[in-house]
């Protein structure tokens, strides 16, 4: 299973959350997956950019670059996540098989019902994982190829959820209680992660900010 872990950042975290990441979670993607951070300018073999602007509104514009410009043939899922967030790679495999998700069909999925502005309902958390098929990303990337509209929202997870729904890519809902395996994609926006129900079932963890709460989880891997 090919999955392409694309960490959503900016220029002024390379030192700290990307760190953090990479001496973390991202040691344990299996061999055949790979990783980018997606940021405003290049740096480097890892960090991906396409000289865009480099603040919280410039996500659509950055993916939009991303998804035209990059080889993204060679793997089965694309997983677009914050870069304060921790994840279980090996939980996310798990998760994809035994919930019967094929690659070579449109799907999307994350956790719903997070969103605090419009379309609250629908909107995936796209700091806490987006997982794209293949099949969807290539229908991304023909659609912002030949629209003259390919960003409607300067918000990355609403203009995600616009991509989805304007392509009728279905989406699965990926919250607590509604998978085969019990894994879910996490959305957490409190700082006392210590708490957290069902730790050993989550897919991420969402909002690690500092370098301790990285320490913390990757004790679930030792």
């Amino acid at each position: 299973m090919k999955i392409l872990y694309v960490i959503q950042t900016c220029d002024n975290y390379f030192h700290t959350r990307c760190e953090s990441s990479t001496n973390t979670w991202l040691k344990k993607i299996n061999s055949v997956s790979d990783y980018v951070f997606l940021s405003a300018n290049p740096v480097g073999e890892k960090v991906v950019g396409y000289r865009t602007r480099d603040d919280y509104f410039s996500l659509p514009d950055k993916w939009i670059n991303f998804i035209t410009n990059y080889d993204l043939k060679k793997f089965d899922w694309v997983f677009a996540v914050d870069d304060d967030l921790f994840c279980f790679p090996e939980r996310l495999e798990k998760f994809i098989v035994e919930n019967n998700f094929n690659p070579n069909e449109l799907i999307s999925i994350g956790n719903k019902n997070c969103f605090f502005g419009e379309l609250n309902d629908d909107i995936f958390c796209g700091g806490a994982g987006i997982l794209i098929s293949k099949t969807a990303i290539q229908k991304i990337k023909e659609f912002v190829s030949s629209t003259s509209e390919p960003i409607k929202h300067l918000c990355g997870d609403c203009n995600f959820h616009y991509w989805f729904e304007k392509l009728q890519i279905p989406t699965f809902n990926a919250c607590p209680g509604n998978t085969t395996n019990g894994n879910f994609i996490s959305v957490y926006y409190k700082e006392n992660h210590e708490i957290v129900s069902n730790l050993a079932q989550c897919i991420t963890l969402h909002y690690c900010k500092n370098e301790d709460k990285y320490e913390l989880y990757k004790q679930f891997y030792e």
